[in-house]
């Protein structure tokens, strides 16, 4: 899907794919939701409050996401290399 948070469309599409990857969808859904709503202000800050994006966030928050992100990556690498 063309948008930011795809896990509408895991939750979605969940019987499609195996079920040790069906059972990580709600976290990557919860991830996908929260990554895709920092994603404005990591990259603009919080234009109401007149804050850049560096006032925003911590080395912690960025560790996080990091760590969240990875989570993502190396279970659809782990789907993938089932699948070749």
């Amino acid at each position: 899907p063309r948008t930011h948070d795809v896990g509408p469309f895991l939750r979605q599409h969940r019987d499609r794919f195996p079920s040790e990857f069906a059972a990580l969808i709600p976290e990557m859904s919860a991830i996908s939701r929260a990554l895709a709503n920092e994603r404005s202000r990591s990259f603009y800050g919080d234009e109401a409050a007149g804050l850049p994006p560096e006032m925003l966030y911590e080395p912690y928050d960025a560790e996080q996401a990091l760590h969240q992100a990875n989570l993502v990556v190396e279970s659809c690498r782990r789907l993938l290399d089932e699948r070749i």
